[in-house]
């Protein structure tokens, strides 16, 4: 966007936090005949600016054609110039087949797979009645069932028999839900018909029935006054409207007020007692209708259907499937037991979506003893045999609308793939002993954090930081190729993933049923309770499927080693620990190539020349295993201490991949010169969007004060300190401000009302108490893991650095110093000697509570606007009058007792050059 006002005022910064926070677009400048442009929109004697604009959200944006700025026209306005928005007629659009009510054509394709024809259910679970749930079973089928999976012999052990004992299976289950009322046949599978709007309807979530019939009374009172010609009728009907409309507000205010306290009441119950029925009641209050665009069934059943046959080119060895029974390993081709599945049933997460079966988690969380038996022999079955139930490779894919580009193009939907759920749970039992086995061997390497059980995206955080912080303070740059691949998931070929498994050690029977469920695995795509025909999927890994994440690190733990082929990695950072510690053993701790986190690679080179190496052998890797890489997001960055004159220019085959400034990495954003400022800002920009949304979300409900601080505590905050184990060491000047802002605007008390005041009336303390205590926990986690991760190895040479004096860490300068003025300094210079750290560190979080409200209650006597708060603050801790008073007079109350009024004690705190003590109160006429 161009503007030819180059002046930035604060006025500005805050025009571009709105747009920020509200996904809104300027048009100045950036459309139409003032593109390139932005031509003054005010004229005055002192000068010309820009101050008009026309914001539109990104939806609209296609819809835009033009726009321009009048030249000034004195007639309409002595400074300002018009401006103009063309917006194309978007009433245009064609209603789709749904809207009218009439059938879609069906998905047909003579190459494709016949589609479902069984029955769907809609599922709706009673946590009151699960123990009815759970004996409604009928025994004697569940008895004959586990007889027919116990005494099935070899020569029975067919597809069509695993299936028929599947089905019988899951029959039990819809039959025990069926009698107990937690699903219903969807009898009705017609394209839904979209209700005609109508302004009668008001869209309030108090506006009920009731309040419809007072209002349509009182708009056919209304109306009844057109006709009347006669002076006298008019007058005597104004006096009869004004009686109805005077009785219609008093109705609606009390309606309102009554849905306030009834809302907040179910919701402060259901906080406690229900949190599912919580989250569901303020999510459904907020819900936006679902975006669905002129796209048929059969379009999106096409675009799927690419996606899942995209070409991929073969390994050089030759995949064999007679390869997949040589071998056996007893560890991972054991039966399973109960005990084994019922801890994995534990861990089923409710209020999930079934699969094509119809069943949902929670059957399976409440189904009886015998019928866990059951599941397990089938279990077995299908491990002994490989043959997998037809049900269990079928996914269905679900259209969801990105929210960004236009509506009617399929490339700008993501598909949700449901599985089913004893499918998923079978495949569950598999990655779990899969991943022990795994780790058992150590055959994943370090530098693979992504979905692996004790790690997480700070491990490779905190990693980054040490090795940046390293090379700058060193005076040396460090060259980083952030990779992004395109569809990586998407495009794993298959038999290279198999070769990968067996020269692992992954042989026998495990291997041979993971084989069988991908060679059997088919989609069908769903709309509007529609199922397009099935189609088979014939590369990557399986979409919402346990083994996925698992597989496609097995599938690049190979990257290292092939890179590392082309250069020797950070031969500084190893060569200058050595020297300095005097310790060889830290060369194999040191040399890195690549971080990974699932497909989230970094690669890592201390020059120019090793980094083109380095892009050349991932180039060739990628060639090898059918992976592409999405250039427009893969980028370089040079970290060094100032800015670069002459940059580099790196290639990744014939296309130059862009070095730029900073990067978003797992989610944190990393500046070229090591500084989080920007990472700081990114988090708060979130965060902003989280606030606003939730604030829309408290006027809409009316939520009660200490409601609308938990929610923001638990939805914004989150999104705020993401991160800050890392970047907490950083000024967190800006996430104060920004928590404080919302307390404000909570309390509506003015931008100026001092801090302590503001923490005291809502018990909050200050988010430095968060940031240090997770900084603090994060740090006893990587010095005291014992398994070694890559995290700990770093944290433990740049302490021994930092400790010899060679090396100054910002990041364990905050970890000291949080110890030093808690009162545990003790626990950092001895800290290889406490074995405890855990358990003391859980009392630093109440030491530095304590600092916090001494420095408050100090601010608090001396503050020069705390002259009155003073005498009735003397705890900090939430005052119940935000929750007992109403809206008005709570409001009054917080701005009495924050200073926030034009009280003479407030207006003559102003008088600097006057001695106070001779003004005389303009209420009392007492000079106190």
């Amino acid at each position: 966007r161009k503007s030819e006002d180059g002046v930035v005022n604060r006025n500005g910064k805050d025009l571009i936090t709105f747009c920020k926070s509200f996904n809104l677009k300027i048009l100045n400048g950036r459309f139409g005949s003032d593109k390139g442009v932005g031509m003054y929109t005010c004229h005055t004697p002192r000068g010309e600016s820009v101050v008009d604009y026309a914001l539109v959200s990104d939806c609209l944006i296609p819809q835009v054609k033009n726009f321009l700025v009048d030249p000034l026209d004195t007639t309409l306005s002595d400074v300002h110039s018009a401006i103009h928005v063309s917006l194309s007629n978007c009433s245009s659009t064609p209603l789709r087949t749904e809207q009218l009510g009439t059938e879609q054509p069906e998905a047909t394709n003579s190459n494709n797979l016949q589609g479902d024809s069984r029955p769907t259910y809609r599922d709706k679970w009673k946590p009151d009645i699960g123990d009815t749930f759970s004996h409604s079973f009928n025994e004697d089928n569940v008895d004959h069932l586990l007889d027919t999976l116990v005494n099935m012999n070899n020569n029975e052990i067919t597809q069509e028999n695993i299936d028929s004992v599947t089905n019988e299976m899951v029959d039990i289950f819809i039959e025990a839900a069926q009698s107990t009322g937690l699903c219903k046949e969807n009898k009705n599978t017609k394209p839904y018909k979209k209700r005609p709007y109508s302004r009668r309807h008001p869209q309030q979530d108090w506006f009920d029935e009731e309040c419809e019939s007072k209002r349509k009374a009182y708009m056919e009172t209304k109306n009844a006054g057109y006709g009347k010609k006669s002076k006298q009728a008019r007058k005597a009907h104004r006096e009869i409207l004004k009686h109805v409309e005077k009785e219609y507000k008093n109705f609606i205010a009390k309606t309102q007020n009554n849905f306030r306290i009834n809302i907040a009441k179910v919701l402060k119950e259901a906080k406690s007692k229900d949190p599912k029925c919580f989250w569901k009641i303020l999510k459904s209050k907020n819900s936006q209708s679902k975006k669905d665009g002129n796209i048929s069934l059969q379009s999106f059943m096409q675009h799927f259907q690419e996606l899942n046959n995209l070409t991929s080119e073969q390994s050089d060895s030759e995949f064999k499937k007679e390869d997949l029974s040589q071998g056996n390993n007893e560890e991972l081709n054991r039966d399973f037991n109960v005990d084994e599945i019922e801890k994995l049933i534990k861990k089923l997460k409710t209020g999930k979506s079934c699969g094509i079966d119809n069943i949902i988690n929670e059957y399976l969380k409440k189904c009886p003893t015998s019928m866990k038996n059951a599941i397990v022999s089938l279990f077995n079955l299908v491990l002994k045999s490989g043959i997998v139930p037809s049900d269990w490779c079928i996914g269905i894919i679900i259209p969801l609308f990105k929210n960004k580009g236009d509506i009617n193009d399929v490339n700008n939907y993501r598909g949700i793939t449901l599985l089913s759920v004893l499918g998923k749970l079978f495949t569950s039992a598999i990655n779990q002993r899969l991943t022990k086995f795994l780790e058992g061997i150590s055959a994943l390497g370090e530098d693979q954090a992504g979905f692996r059980e004790g790690y997480s995206t700070l491990n490779h955080i905190f990693v980054l930081h040490c090795i940046i912080d390293f090379y700058l303070q060193k005076k040396k740059r460090l060259y980083c190729a952030f990779i992004d691949y395109s569809k990586a998931f998407d495009l794993i070929n298959r038999s290279t993933l198999w070769i990968k498994l067996l020269g692992i050690g992954v042989k026998g029977k495990i291997i041979n049923v993971i084989y069988n469920l991908y060679d059997s695995a088919k989609s069908c795509v769903r709309k509007c309770n529609n199922l397009s025909d099935f189609f088979h999927c014939n590369v990557g890994v399986r979409q919402g499927e346990n083994l996925s994440p698992l597989l496609f690190a097995i599938y690049l733990n190979d990257f290292e080693s092939f890179v590392a082929q082309e250069y020797e990695g950070l031969t500084f950072l190893s060569s200058e620990a050595s020297r300095l510690l005097g310790d060889d053993v830290f060369e194999m701790y040191l040399r890195l190539y690549i971080l990974l986190y699932a497909d989230d690679t970094i690669v890592l080179a201390e020059s120019p020349n090793q980094l083109q190496a380095a892009l050349n052998s991932v180039q060739r890797y990628c060639e090898k295993n059918s992976l592409k890489l999405n250039l427009t997001k893969t980028k370089v960055i040079v970290f060094s201490r100032g800015k670069i004159r002459n940059i580099p220019k790196f290639w990744y085959g014939e296309e130059q991949v862009e070095v730029v400034d900073d990067y978003i990495y797992l989610g944190v954003k990393i500046n070229y010169n090591g500084s989080f400022t920007k990472a700081i800002e990114k988090q708060i920009d979130q965060a902003r969007k989280a606030m606003f949304s939730l604030i829309t979300k408290a006027r809409r409900l009316q939520l009660p004060v200490d409601l609308q601080i938990e929610l923001f505590d638990k939805t914004v905050v989150p999104i705020l300190l993401y991160g800050c184990e890392v970047w907490g060491c950083s000024n967190i000047s800006e996430i104060e401000v920004f928590y404080r802002k919302f307390l404000k605007i909570v309390l509506k008390v003015g931008k100026s009302t001092p801090n302590c005041m503001v923490y005291g009336e809502t018990g909050k303390f200050p988010l430095q108490l968060t940031i240090f205590t997770r900084i603090v926990n994060f740090w006893v986690k990587i010095s005291e893991d014992k398994n070694k991760k890559i995290a700990t190895k770093f944290y433990k040479i740049m302490f021994n650095l930092q400790k010899a004096g060679h090396f100054d860490f910002k990041w364990l300068n905050q970890v000291k110093t949080i110890l030093v003025t808690t009162g545990y300094s003790n626990l950092w210079e001895m800290q290889d000697q406490y074995n405890t750290k855990y358990r003391i560190a859980k009392n630093i979080p109440t030491a530095i509570k304590e600092s916090i409200v001494s420095v408050c209650h100090d601010k608090i006597q001396t503050g020069s606007r705390c002259n009155s708060y003073k005498i009735f603050k003397q705890n900090l801790n939430f005052e119940y009058y935000l929750t007992n008073l109403s809206t008005r007079h709570r409001i009054t109350m917080s701005k009495f007792r924050c200073g926030h009024n034009r009280l003479p004690v407030n207006d003559f705190r102003f008088f600097r050059t006057e001695d106070l003590s001779l003004k005389n109160c303009k209420l009392c006429d007492r000079k106190e």
